[in-house]
């Protein structure tokens, strides 16, 4: 596991598949249900494709999680992830939540 920046996190170089620590602000939530959103920090967005309480989680449970964790809108929150490509667009996949601070 490497800890990246969000715009670590699109270099080429960074191979799929392997695990990455990132951190940022929890945007535009579009999925409540699994937990599908945009992280965002210093000028970057990533789509994030699912997070987990814990790595190999339930999938569905966001609400759950958000309500026991308070994540909303803007929290800063820390995940694990891998990094994937579908339809082009790079996003994290298979994510499971560190740590919230609100």
């Amino acid at each position: 596991m490497k800890t990246v920046s969000c715009a670590d996190f699109y270099m080429p170089e960074l191979p799929e598949d392997s695990w990455y620590q990132l951190t940022g602000h929890v945007f535009d939530i579009d999925d409540n249900r699994y937990g599908n959103f945009y992280l965002i920090n210093a000028n970057c967005a990533l789509y994030v494709y699912g997070l987990k309480a814990q790595k190999d989680g339930a999938d569905g449970k966001f609400q759950e999680l958000a309500a026991s964790k308070g994540i909303k809108y803007g929290s800063v929150i820390t995940i694990i992830g891998k990094k994937k490509t579908y339809n082009g667009q790079e996003m994290v996949s298979d994510a499971y939540l560190v740590d919230v601070k609100n």
